[in-house]
């Protein structure tokens, strides 16, 4: 695979990302399996960035972007190779924390029309992130969803190169979690809300009626909009991986929502898609203590057809 990457507009993105894929490149044990061979399926490209994806899957691999060769466009930044392999297998439908394999099964099922680039990441690593966004840039993809795990100590020089990469790269909508793991984020530091970027979207989970799930994250001012799980989705207890897991959901959601808003609209920039986004959330019902900064979008909003 050949990327086309702009040595003079990103020359200081490139050496930083160049120190992390190589301070993060551990790669251990037998060579992964092959990507299985297959074309270019055509449509908007999204990229989903957390723990990879089971590429092996029949229904994983019909959709996955590819080059003029056929080669899978991907990147797996913990082990600097283009085949970003979930490092554990899905084993039921329950939905675990950060589980790659099941957030993108679930995109497709309410974006048929997109095609994926899957992007491996480490937990809680800002300079990682910052290297997959800089990849990111320089492929297809017009949407880019993060569901890395939180940074609990975050550093605002750790996230220079995520924050110059996301500004330089307008074309593209970022979508993310709150990554605070539960509770009122508005006192917190914890980026990437803080970077002051025109095309991020923060969400957090709600439930049909839109209240916030127990165990999510919410806050007036670092939280942008609130998204349904679906009812089968809605834990029974509060336990924090099972609501950064929903929280999980609720970016692939919206994501599926933007793919196909931006399909009916493909020269929407980053920061238009999301203001068409963030003109659909409505007014949470009653007066929740728990709230974000635009509201929610509800289910009969999320699954109608873009217009």
């Amino acid at each position: 695979m050949k990327l086309a990457f702009s040595a003079g507009r990103y020359a200081g993105v490139l050496i930083a990302w160049c120190l992390c894929v190589t301070a993060a490149s551990a790669q251990t044990g037998p060579p992964k399996p092959k990507v299985p061979p297959g074309q270019d399926p055509g449509g908007l490209a999204v990229a989903l960035i957390g723990a990879g994806v089971d590429y092996r899957r029949p229904d994983i691999a019909a959709w996955l972007a590819r080059d003029g060769e056929g080669e899978m466009i991907a990147w797996d930044v913990i082990d600097d190779d283009p085949r970003p392999l979930e490092a554990a297998p899905v084993a039921s439908r329950q939905v675990p924390p950060h589980a790659g394999t099941i957030m993108a099964q679930r995109l497709k099922a309410e974006a048929p029309a997109i095609r994926l680039i899957p992007i491996r990441v480490p937990d809680a690593d800002p300079l990682a992130l910052g290297g997959a966004l800089a990849f990111t840039a320089q492929t297809p993809a017009r949407i880019a969803v993060l569901l890395a795990a939180a940074d609990r100590q975050p550093d605002a020089r750790s996230w220079a190169l995520f924050r110059d990469t996301a500004r330089r790269a307008a074309h593209l909508l970022i979508i993310t979690t709150s990554r605070h793991r539960g509770g009122d984020s508005d006192g917190g530091t914890s980026a990437p809300q803080p970077l002051g970027l025109d095309t991020l979207v923060t969400v957090t989970a709600a439930d049909a009626a839109g209240a916030i799930i127990a165990g999510a994250t919410w806050g007036a001012e670092r939280v942008d909009v609130a998204i349904p799980v679906g009812p089968e989705s809605v834990p029974a207890a509060d336990a924090p991986d099972r609501a950064a897991a929903l929280e999980n959901v609720a970016a692939v959601r919206l994501a599926a929502l933007a793919a196909r808003l931006l399909a009916l609209d493909p020269g929407l920039n980053g920061q238009g898609l999301k203001a068409r986004l963030i003109a659909l959330a409505r007014p949470f019902p009653g007066s929740p203590a728990m709230r974000t900064r635009y509201g929610w979008i509800t289910e009969a909003v999320l699954m109608a057809s873009p217009k």
